[in-house]
């Protein structure tokens, strides 16, 4: 399975959850929205603070009501890894051995395969609801974290003397609120809210640990389904493919052939080339971050002495450019995302200062994401940038609001 067709089958239940990531943060910025009534800050941080219960129970709906479809989505996508792995597989092994060069297999449902889909589906299940477990408390977090970072800076004396510098007026409570409230939405927007830790402390954001979940799920089901079916026909070398960008503890085995049960020797081509195969077990494969590992873009492929083409090989030099250019433009991606979910909280809050603000630095981002596009000749991913609750609507008032 290529990194494509693990990504496409991936992409509905990522989307599923950058929505819901989206849908919280507006949410929390909602529950903020109101700044009227009381100028005293000690007051308005109480009153918010006492509203964390309800907030509470809007985020266990919402993740509730986004992720119940999420096992038919995990069902659907382990399926659909197992047969298209047979699908690309099978006609090579029964061409294989209509030649006489492995044995016949019977095209039947391999309790082992069977299992092993239940495995994986069960794994994926469990990982999701890690997920949605911490992003109910991590949503909690934010929000009460937010009202006190808030309240914090608006009672600062330097930080009103500040805004009395700029304004040439007295500040008020109010006023030095709705400040603090811009600044910390800004913050938040670009570091989003975590949906795991790692154990090295790291937080993941919801869509990138389930992207990686997923996308790695998927790939077992078919390198294991395509070696099952294999097993089935007694075929033992595989080739693997060869890409730029590979990983370090990837890149020296991509390219080469191996043998899955442990031999090493010399097989021939279609043409009559000699090419070395080594075992299996001396590669990478089973490491996190090895050949078919996490986040690992490579798939094997059967194959079969005299018949099989080998690929051409690919520049170390490409390989390394490739993958600076790759995590640059993700790198852009996500502070176009961060921008607009700046916009769409502020949006939510009814601040059009702070969103006129935050418009132009969308537009900003978005410019510096085209010029990198243009000078490369990498493709758009129009899909990696969009953030619900930043729709038509808020666009149009962001493309108005950049040309003040």
């Amino acid at each position: 399975m290529t990194q494509e067709q693990a990504a496409q089958l991936a992409q509905p239940i990522v989307d599923l959850y950058s929505e819901l990531t989206d849908e919280l943060m507006t949410a929390i910025a909602e529950q903020l929205a109101s700044y009227g009534g009381m100028t005293e800050t000690a007051k308005w941080k109480a009153a918010k603070l006492a509203q964390s219960g309800s907030f509470n129970r809007k985020a266990a709906k919402v993740i509730a009501q986004r992720t119940k479809i999420c096992p038919e989505l995990i069902v659907a996508a382990v399926e659909n890894a197992a047969w298209q792995a047979v699908n690309e597989v099978e006609p090579s092994l029964q061409e294989a051995a209509r030649m006489g060069i492995i044995h016949d297999a019977e095209i039947s449902a391999d309790s082992s395969v069977i299992q092993m889909l239940s495995m994986y589906q069960q794994q994926t299940e469990n990982a999701c609801n890690l997920v949605n477990t911490v992003m109910m408390y991590k949503a909690r977090d934010a929000y009460t974290g937010l009202v006190n970072k808030i309240a914090d800076i608006a009672n600062r004396p330097e930080y009103l003397q500040i805004l009395g510098r700029r304004t040439g007026a007295v500040v008020t409570g109010m006023q030095s609120r709705q400040t603090a409230v811009r600044q910390c939405i800004k913050d938040f927007s670009e570091k989003g809210l975590p949906g795991f830790v790692d154990r090295s402390g790291r937080e993941w954001s919801p869509e990138a640990y389930i992207n990686m979940d997923i996308r790695t799920t998927v790939n077992n089901v078919a390198h294991e389904t395509q070696f099952a079916r294999m097993d089935a026909y007694g075929s033992d070398l595989i080739e693997i493919s060869e890409h730029a960008g590979a990983r370090p503890l990837c890149a020296p085995f991509q390219g080469r052939l191996y043998s899955r049960s442990g031999k090493s020797g010399v097989t021939t081509d279609l043409y009559g080339n000699s090419i070395t195969y080594t075992s299996w077990s001396s590669t990478s494969y089973g490491q996190p971050a090895g050949l078919l590992g996490i986040n690992c873009g490579h798939f094997s492929n059967p194959f079969f002495p005299g018949l099989s083409v080998k690929s051409p090989p690919i520049k170390n030099e490409k390989n390394a450019q490739t993958l600076k250019l790759s995590q640059k433009q993700r790198y852009l991606e996500r502070r176009v995302r961060a921008s607009k979910r700046e916009c769409a909280m502020l949006d939510k809050l009814g601040d059009k200062e702070g969103f006129n603000t935050a418009a132009i630095r969308l537009k900003n981002r978005k410019a510096t994401l085209n010029d990198f596009l243009n000078k490369t000749g990498r493709t758009a991913r129009n899909d990696r940038t969009q953030v619900f609750g930043f729709g038509r609507s808020q666009a149009a008032k962001a493309s108005r609001a950049a040309k003040l």
